[in-house]
């Protein structure tokens, strides 16, 4: 698959996930969506970019953002979208404060029992 992967930003999510696709949402809703493109890692893209960019499993796992050919996950990903966000929700960015390391252990917990806790769109599994 040929991508530029410099006009646009990809976001790669976990399809199943409510919490995800809550997020995803969320964000189309608020973003300049022309720059950013959303695909789940399940579909025939997701997995695409996946093997082209050796993403391995982490896209079953975090959240994955493609920009300008750099690959970011977990809290990273997260505040690289922020800085996209409109103004308001720019405070998220006071948890930068944080050490990588807390932080993306605060995300490993929710993203491991993100399914029990938010559940799954129907029909998957």
């Amino acid at each position: 698959m040929q991508t530029d992967n410099n006009k646009y930003k990809i976001i790669i999510f976990d399809g199943v996930c409510l919490l995800c696709n809550s997020a995803v949402y969320f964000l189309h809703k608020r973003l300049r969506f022309r720059e950013y493109k959303f695909v789940a890692s399940q579909t025939n893209e997701g997995k695409e970019l996946t093997d082209q960019f050796n993403l391995g499993n982490l896209p079953e796992e975090t959240i994955v953002l493609i920009k300008e050919n750099n690959i970011y996950t977990k809290t990273d990903a997260l505040f690289h979208i922020v800085d996209d966000l409109p103004l308001k929700w720019s405070v998220i960015k006071i948890f930068k404060i944080v050490p990588r390391p807390i932080r993306n252990w605060a995300y490993n917990i929710i993203s491991k029992n993100r399914h029990l806790i938010f559940g799954k769109v129907e029909g998957s599994e």
